[in-house]
């Protein structure tokens, strides 16, 4: 099954026992991208999407993937500033990689080295004579709000960057840790700190249509798995940080505290709210609507929201 590119297509929320939902934290410093810059990217029209973005280190600067083959587009990343001015970072990449199964991930890796954004991605090569599938080659930019480039590779010092922030949350072998046939490995993440540590992890159940379910344990010999939620495939795009897991339902956006065992409503979020990322330098959560941020009318097909998140009990 290939989920790389699903939206958040709500089948049903089960809240786990004992960690009731509580309108704790609350959303302030609410940023809309412009209708204007909204339209510049293509997210104005049906048959557009984006499932990634990025914010960059200082969080002024987002980074969107933007997916139009479903309007006989291509793709492209952009840089938005503050809502309201876009960059392109690449050029139409065009069609993506049909026979690319990851479930997470959409086959563009995105680095930010301070308000530098690195991109790594494909494109896909002319059909030669007698070739039944087109070929495809990596491609490597770099971009900042002056404009893009496109590189040889990508600096070491950022692979290595990204790949010491990938082993923190990610087990090297997964099955070392968790013991659990139904989990999806890409999901498995090592949470906590050394002396308090925790395990989250997804797991599917095929047999019941697209059931998902988000689990977590502690990493002490013997410890139960608590179930955090039970939902659809809007699961697949959950957020975390060390302590806590942010998950979308079909009525809110939701963070579960790893410490308390508790999972609480974020105050303003609202149904159709599509969870895009949680970035903890800046306490700032990017999602997307079909619904204005602020509330009011819309013209566009797809709103993207940015807000600063209070009340979050962070160590």
């Amino acid at each position: 099954m290939d989920l790389r590119y699903l939206g958040c297509v709500a089948l049903l929320i089960v809240p786990t026992a004992g960690a009731e939902a509580a309108s704790l934290p609350g959303l302030s410093a609410l940023q809309s991208v412009s209708p204007t810059v909204l339209q510049q990217i293509g997210l104005d029209q049906p048959g557009c999407e984006t499932w990634q973005t990025s914010l960059s280190d200082s969080g002024t600067i987002l980074a969107v993937e933007v997916n139009c083959e479903e309007a006989d587009g291509g793709r492209r990343v952009w840089l938005v500033e503050d809502g309201q001015r876009a960059v392109a970072a690449t050029p139409d990449l065009g069609p993506g990689n049909p026979n690319d199964d990851a479930v997470f991930g959409t086959g563009v890796d995105l680095y930010w080295d301070a308000d530098t954004l690195y991109i790594s991605t494909f494109i896909e090569l002319p059909l030669a004579d007698e070739e039944e599938y087109p070929g495809s080659e990596q491609v490597d930019y770099s971009a900042t709000l002056a404009g893009s480039t496109r590189l040889e590779s990508i600096p070491d010092d950022v692979l290595q960057a990204a790949e010491q922030r990938k082993r923190q949350w990610h087990p090297e072998d997964w099955t070392e840790v968790l013991d659990n046939a139904d989990a999806i490995g890409e999901s498995v993440l090592t949470l906590g700190s050394p002396a308090e540590g925790y395990l989250v992890w997804l797991d599917e159940q095929p047999d019941q249509g697209d059931v998902f379910t988000l689990f977590m344990r502690d990493m002490t010999e013997g410890a139960t798995a608590r179930e955090i939620v039970r939902g659809g495939d809007e699961l697949l795009n959950f957020r975390f940080d060390s302590w806590h897991v942010f998950y979308p339902t079909p009525t809110d956006i939701r963070v579960y505290d790893l410490k308390t065992g508790q999972s609480q409503i974020i105050a303003g979020s609202t149904p159709d709210s599509g969870l895009l990322e949680w970035h903890e330098q800046t306490s700032s959560l990017v999602w997307k609507s079909h619904q204005p941020c602020t509330g009011g009318e819309t013209t566009a097909y797809l709103n993207l929201c940015i807000a600063h998140v209070d009340g979050l009990d962070l160590p």
